[in-house]
């Protein structure tokens, strides 16, 4: 999936004079892409930290819109969810 963004960056705190580096990365998991030619469709699921997860939609390799959740559980039934409506009318899933 081309233009999908992956990327880590560092997090500094001080507590009580002690400095802690934390990871923050965000990571685009790939969850499905349909196509009605000439245009696709892709889904991915990013967790930011593991607090936020959010479903993302990429218009022929460009963000179009996304939708933020605080389980992933939730956003994964959301994904599910804009699959089958798409789906039902008239997109191909991508071999």
């Amino acid at each position: 999936m081309s233009g999908l963004s992956t990327g880590c960056r560092r997090i500094g705190d001080d507590v009580a004079g002690v400095a802690f580096l934390h990871d923050f990365c965000r990571v685009d998991e790939p969850l499905w892409t349909v196509h009605q030619s000439p245009i696709r469709v892709d889904c991915t699921l990013r967790s930011q930290g593991h607090v936020v997860w959010e479903v993302r939609l990429y218009r022929d390799g460009r963000f179009y819109s996304g939708r933020k959740f605080k389980r992933r559980e939730q956003a994964l039934r959301y994904a599910d969810v804009l699959k089958r409506d798409l789906l039902s009318t008239g997109w191909k899933v991508e071999p």
